[in-house]
């Protein structure tokens, strides 16, 4: 009920810019939430002219009609979805609100994203939206963060997001160097 208003247009514009921007050989699919949630596609779906028209036009009809903001249930079924071998699952969490259980999500976004199997980038949309959730869902996710409050700032910052899911997340490498010409190496976070 939150999203109701102006929020619901930014989240609606934010998708529509999201999906426009993909990759043709990428596979997209979108997850409706609040008290409950639905995915719009069984399985995620290859990005073509075709596929992003039609998901554009589904939710331009969006509504602010699915009740409060239940984030974990969602996020798990998103961890827990068939994921398309070769490629790695790119999570986008548009929300509005502050959840009653954010260290629990933000909790369940580490362990899935562990090894980069998986990236979590968030959108807040609005005034009232959490920062700290926000930042820590998107931390957790090895992922990033826009925080937008009105319709006229939308595509920059979702352009910049979607940018850096583009950069590659490694996993599963070795790093082999002369111990001779190399006196230590420290991670990088």
């Amino acid at each position: 009920g939150s999203m109701s208003g102006e929020r619901i247009n930014i989240a609606v514009k934010a998708l529509t810019l999201a999906l426009r921007s993909l990759p043709y050989d990428s596979y997209f699919n979108v997850i409706s939430f609040g008290n409950n949630f639905k995915f719009m596609y069984p399985t995620s779906v290859k990005a073509d002219q075709n596929s992003i028209t039609q998901t554009i036009a589904k939710i331009s009809s969006f509504k602010a009609d699915m009740g409060g903001t239940e984030i974990l249930a969602p996020m798990n079924a998103c961890f827990f979805a068939p994921q398309v071998v070769n490629y790695q699952r790119t999570i986008f969490l548009l929300t509005d609100g502050d959840v009653s259980n954010a260290v629990d999500v933000v909790k369940r976004t580490k362990e899935k994203c562990t090894l980069n199997c998986s990236r979590v980038f968030t959108i807040g949309i609005g005034n009232g939206v959490s920062e700290t959730f926000i930042k820590g869902v998107a931390r957790a996710g090895n992922g990033g963060c826009e925080i937008i409050h009105n319709l006229t700032v939308i595509e920059d910052k979702v352009i910049s997001l979607l940018q850096s899911s583009y950069s590659p997340a490694l996993s599963n490498f070795r790093l082999e160097y002369d111990s001779n010409v190399v006196e230590a190496i420290a991670p990088f976070y």
